[in-house]
């Protein structure tokens, strides 16, 4: 229940213009309807009063004929108005002009009955036949709603009641009642018409907003997904450091993050970011925690990777964990001149180097979640680790090592651990890893997973100034 009514306000405007528009057209057909309903009344009164002889049945079709004259006159004038004074901009202007045409025919219908009783001293039921009819052929072609066409019967009902007791004999007072109180039952044809259509096409509308709703959403995260994997670098690779990652979100856009960088004196600068919380809204945290980074950068572009960590730790304090959203990054700075890793590490899981020999060096988190305090009570290390040609360094997000099988173990910092000595390596560690993971995995992903690689190749030469030439020409 809590799902349709959702559903329902969700699409409570796109389903009250459609009602509307549909309400709108059907209008013109129903004063057709009405129309060849008084055509036939003409037709039938002119029988009765042409080939009936006795002169009570006489003056009663000729009575009948005038009523069904008058009511043809009546529709097609209040149609006629209706049409051109507007063209119902709203709803409620249709329901006016239904309610004023099923008046004026059932008023017709009750002066009927009256002047019956008047000329002839009785008064058949047909007055209440008429309502029913009027009624029932508005609820066939109207689709709206049971209370919307009970409110015009309801001073027609109550006319009639008072019209049924003046045509009612002394003796007859017992039945007028009895009919008076059942009249309200002539609605109920009618309003089961009507809470049966307004029902199944409430039905049909939700199932095919539903699917051009997901149609649209599926579309709309396609093009968030191109828009965020706009935001990852290319790989790269310039002769001494290679970066090599792989991401797979959980959903179509998620919230881990890798941002590449290029110092002005070479220094390669790598951060990974893992947002809290899954989908769209980690993602467009992402968005915004790219721009940061690339303001600060632009900012500083010899920033080292605890200065980084801190700016964002503010920016997410001061504008994200309002919202309870925090985050875990670690940062690297590789110094491809002088063989060096400087690296923070802000709640993130810890990271890895691996060197040719296979003997594991671990990088442990220096400093606590991104965005819980703020500026001033940061505390965040900045460590240098020695390089050498062959270091891999490994990096990745808690989705790689929370990773469930189907007995409800995690993949497990042990296992990463166990695939990094793997002798000889793999090419290509982060898909190698992100494999295993699945392997591991059991049902859908529960997090998003990001891997990255970065192997440190070859020592890059400084370089050197070009010597002015300072012989003399004699």
């Amino acid at each position: 229940m809590e799902h349709a009514a959702e559903e329902t306000t969700l699409f409570r405007q796109e389903y009250e213009q459609e009602l509307d528009l549909w309400l709108q057209r059907r209008f013109g057909y129903m004063c057709i309807g009405f129309a060849v309903i008084e055509l036939l009344g003409v037709a039938l009164s002119s029988t009765i009063y042409g080939v009936l002889q006795i002169s009570e049945l006489g003056r009663l079709g000729k009575l009948s004929l005038m009523s069904a004259i008058l009511g043809l006159a009546g529709l097609i004038v209040t149609a006629f108005y209706y049409r051109r004074r507007m063209d119902f901009e709203t709803r409620q202007s249709v329901l006016r002009a239904t309610a004023q045409l099923i008046l004026i025919l059932g008023g017709l219908a009750l002066i009927e009955t009256i002047l019956q009783r008047l000329m002839f001293g009785h008064a058949g039921p047909g007055a209440l036949a008429e309502l029913f009819l009027w009624h029932f052929s508005a609820c066939l072609f109207l689709p709206w709603r049971p209370a919307e066409s009970i409110r015009p019967m309801v001073p027609l009902l109550a006319a009639w009641a008072v019209v049924a007791m003046f045509a009612a004999k002394l003796g007859e007072r017992t039945e007028a009642v009895l009919s008076i109180l059942l009249s309200p039952a002539i609605l109920l044809p009618g309003l089961a018409v009507t809470a049966l259509r307004i029902r199944s096409h409430g039905r049909r509308f939700r199932t095919r907003m539903v699917g051009s709703q997901f149609i649209r959403m599926r579309t709309e995260l396609t093009q968030a997904r191109a828009l965020q994997e706009a935001m990852f670098p290319p790989r790269h690779d310039d002769g001494c450091v290679r970066l090599e990652y792989a991401y797979t979100p959980m959903r179509d856009v998620g919230g881990d993050y890798i941002h590449l960088a290029i110092g002005p004196t070479g220094t390669v600068s790598i951060t990974v970011i893992d947002v809290t919380g899954h989908g769209l809204a980690a993602a467009m945290t992402v968005n915004r925690l790219f721009g940061e980074l690339e303001r600060v950068r632009a900012e500083d572009a010899a920033i080292q990777p605890v200065q980084v960590l801190t700016a964002i730790n503010r920016y997410i304090h001061l504008t994200l964990s309002r919202h309870n959203i925090y985050a875990t990054a670690v940062c690297f700075d590789v110094d491809p001149y002088v063989g060096e890793l400087r690296y923070a590490n802000a709640g993130h899981p810890a990271s890895f180097i691996r060197p040719i020999t296979g003997v594991l060096r671990e990088l442990e988190s220096t400093g606590m979640l991104l965005g819980v305090v703020p500026d001033e009570s940061f505390d965040c290390q900045q460590v240098r680790v020695p390089l050498v040609p062959g270091d891999v360094i490994i990096a990745f997000t808690d989705g790689l090592v929370e990773a469930m099988n189907r007995r409800g173990e995690q993949f497990g910092i042990d296992r990463v651990r166990e695939a990094l000595r793997r002798t000889p390596p793999p090419d290509r560690w982060p898909e190698f890893l992100v494999s295993l993971a699945d392997r591991h995995l059991a049902g859908q992903r529960q997090d998003d997973v990001l891997v990255a690689a970065v192997r440190y190749l070859n020592v890059r030469m400084p370089r050197t100034r070009a010597v002015p030439d300072r012989r003399v020409t004699v």
